[in-house]
């Protein structure tokens, strides 16, 4: 396509929302629109900017591949919410939508601590990690640091590989499409860590603020990813 930077990613999500497995060259996509950078970022903006988060980015947040959640979970964890919303309300009627009501437990700390954890499930996870990111944020201005806990903590607990990372690594090694899709991912990942180790060494850089502000304002392309052979099983835009 022409003008990659700006029609390459709704190309890309039209194609992914029809289920159609999608490459895109690493020069073409902004990194900020990776598929493995994306929700990593989003994450990033609870830390630091919560209310500029919608209740949309966070139900796409939890249904990642980061969180691993499901819609099943999120609708238990909706009604739950609506059912605490209705009974503190004096007309016995919720006042927020389930979406809005998930976005603000997931910001706030604590906000589902008195809930049941198999109700809150990855949820509750994620709000946890929030937390600590803020921590490291609050002990070092350093992007660096709040993306590693970010990356460390990861809110995945559905089997016996604990991490989205692990996963990652896991189909690394298995070869095939599948590997292939696992090295570009990590090799985002990897990208976005190197800029964020950039920043640092900038003293006036903005700390992890300004960096968020930066990648996510800019076309910056993925152009430090490794080009592999094109896959079969997928369309590729350039």
């Amino acid at each position: 396509v022409r003008s990659g930077a700006r029609s390459i990613p709704s190309l890309h999500r039209a194609l992914h929302a029809a289920g159609v497995p999608v490459e895109v060259a690493g020069e073409d996509l902004p990194l900020h629109l990776d598929p493995a950078v994306e929700p990593l970022l989003t994450a990033m903006r609870c830390v630091i900017e919560p209310t500029s988060v919608t209740a949309d980015e966070i139900r796409a947040l939890l249904l990642s591949a980061y969180c691993g959640g499901d819609s099943a979970q999120l609708r238990r964890l909706g009604r739950a919410l609506r059912e605490e919303s209705r009974q503190t309300n004096e007309f016995g009627l919720p006042t927020t939508s389930s979406g809005e009501l998930i976005r603000d437990a997931v910001v706030t700390p604590g906000r589902l601590a008195t809930h049941d954890e198999e109700v809150t499930g990855v949820a509750r996870r994620l709000s946890e990690v929030i937390v600590l990111a803020r921590q490291a944020m609050a002990k070092h201005d350093d992007p660096h640091e709040v993306l590693w806990t970010l990356w460390d903590q990861q809110p995945w607990r559905k089997d016996d590989v604990r991490t989205w990372g692990q996963r990652l690594e896991r189909s690394s090694y298995s070869g095939g499409a599948q590997g292939r899709r696992a090295d570009r991912h990590l090799d985002a990942v990897l990208t976005l860590f190197t800029l964020a180790m950039r920043n640092r060494e900038r003293s006036a850089a903005g700390g992890a603020r300004g960096f968020l502000h930066n990648i996510t304002r800019q076309s910056i392309p993925a152009d430090t990813l490794v080009q592999r052979g094109a896959s079969r099983d997928a369309v590729r835009v350039m």
